[in-house]
């Protein structure tokens, strides 16, 4: 099974995409690719740098490592990977007002 990506934040450097499961998240930076089990990502959007260092090296410390051979930062990532996952709220809350909407509709 092909896994879909829904793009939650793209720049010339980082993506960040949500799969077909929920919960998962793939973040590509530069020629590197990280995946994110569930729950990953809402972890890492509120660390600071070094919490987000250690972080990576647990999850995936080859990815850390690309990062840092292709300069690119772990403030930048951070800031991507907190964007994402205010996009990723964003759709959340959008979906749920229209849903409520659709229920109040059909009760009026």
């Amino acid at each position: 099974m092909t896994k879909e990506l829904k793009v939650l934040y793209k720049d010339d450097r980082i993506t960040i995409a949500q799969t077909n499961v929920p919960g998962e998240h793939d973040v590509i930076a530069g020629i590197s690719h990280c995946y994110l089990s569930r729950g990953i990502l809402e972890q890492l959007c509120t660390k600071d740098a070094s919490g987000l260092r250690n972080d990576l090296y647990n999850v995936n410390s080859d990815f850390l490592f690309s990062l840092r051979h292709q300069r690119i930062s772990l403030e930048q990532l951070g800031w991507a990977i907190a964007k994402a996952r205010i996009n990723e709220l964003e759709q959340e809350v959008g979906y749920h007002i229209r849903e409520y909407n659709e229920l109040k509709a059909r009760t009026d």
